[in-house]
């Protein structure tokens, strides 16, 4: 994906960047691998790669804890919103 090599530019926006990762993660470019071991087991066997793929999804991505919500409430005219002190894992 040129994005990813020739074609970037700080100035990108981060829609153009989320599209190009998009358009990467579902249709991987096979002559340009990052790891050649994964790209081999991607040509041999997509439903063994997809198993496995789904596999580590489950184990390293899922939310073990979800973050805490923000609570919105109004007073008088204005809004306030409460953030908690931990946030998507990051201590505020």
């Amino acid at each position: 994906m040129s994005i990813l090599n020739n074609d970037w530019s700080p100035t990108m926006g981060i829609k153009a960047i989320v599209i190009a990762l998009q358009a990467l993660l579902s249709d991987p470019d096979l002559s340009d691998p990052l790891d050649e071991y994964v790209m081999s087991h991607y040509r041999a066997s997509r439903e063994s790669f997809n198993s496995n793929a789904q596999y580590y999804t489950e184990k390293y991505a899922k939310e073990r804890n979800p973050p805490p919500q923000l609570t919105t409430r109004t007073s008088g005219t204005r809004r306030v919103t409460r953030i908690p002190k931990r946030l998507d894992g990051f201590l505020l």
